[in-house]
């Protein structure tokens, strides 16, 4: 139901652009109606506050997927990675939903993927973004994770930390040039990368290698103990500060 209503609206939107406030208030319904199905974060004693993390995390997912579609290819890559490491993940819990979703999703994609290969001759568009996104949203919702502690509850924030990464890194300096963090820019870390020299397909490649590790690191600290899935986490959120410096020193012209 939701996906379904999430894809009208990226339709309705690749046809003639909407304002953000609409898009917002329908992928808030959207989140809601996963909440209702019980596909939500339940870790917290309060479902007032399980609602808000897991709004917040749909929508996060949701947008991440969307705004990292500036370059050929860019979100096939990281929804296909994403889809396996869900995937094997979930696959000792038997989450039967999730194992269907994941390889489903990872099937479509890849066919997809094909054609999207720069250079592309089909794009995703704001239908095929926000849905894949929401569909990997609803996924990392219903794996387990914390088996051994809480630690691996971080394991989605890792698979998915690519569309998360440019998500909060786009916001950032979009509000630092005070302008606003809805408005499109070309403050993209592919598009970054593409001006210092790379081409499209180095920062695919790139980026694969980057989801995979980062997608072994999310299973990694699901079976590791608390002490070693710490450091792993630790580790990535230093180099992913590291980087992020960098890219703000390389200077795209709007």
């Amino acid at each position: 139901m939701g996906s379904f209503i999430i894809f009208i609206l990226g339709l309705i939107d690749d046809i003639k652009p909407l304002d953000y406030k609409i898009k917002f208030i329908v992928q808030l319904v959207c989140a809601s109606v996963l909440f209702q199905y019980g596909i939500a974060i339940k870790i917290f004693d309060s479902q007032i506050i399980n609602y808000f993390f897991s709004v917040l995390w749909i929508l996060a997912i949701m947008n991440g997927i969307n705004i990292i579609d500036v370059m050929d290819g860019l979100s096939s890559t990281v929804i296909i990675l994403s889809s396996f490491f869900f995937f094997l993940i979930g696959l000792p819990q038997e989450n039967i939903y999730v194992n269907f979703a994941s390889l489903a999703l990872l099937g479509a994609t890849f066919a997809f993927f094909i054609f999207n290969f720069p250079p592309a001759k089909i794009f995703m568009g704001d239908a095929g973004s926000l849905t894949s996104g929401f569909i990997l949203a609803s996924i990392s919702l219903g794996a387990q994770y914390s088996q051994k502690h809480l630690i691996g509850l971080f394991s989605p924030v890792l698979i998915l930390a690519v569309p998360f990464f440019d998500l909060v890194f786009v916001m950032f300096h979009r509000i630092r040039k005070g302008t606003s963090p809805f408005l499109g820019s070309k403050d993209h870390f592919a598009l970054r990368l593409q001006h210092f020299g790379f081409t499209k397909k180095n920062i695919l490649l790139r980026v694969s290698i980057t989801c995979f590790v980062l997608g072994f690191c999310a299973w990694l600290i699901t079976i590791l103990p608390a002490k070693w899935a710490f450091v792993i986490l630790g580790c990535i959120g230093l180099l992913g500060i590291y980087f992020a410096t960098w890219l703000s020193l390389i200077e795209v012209r709007e």
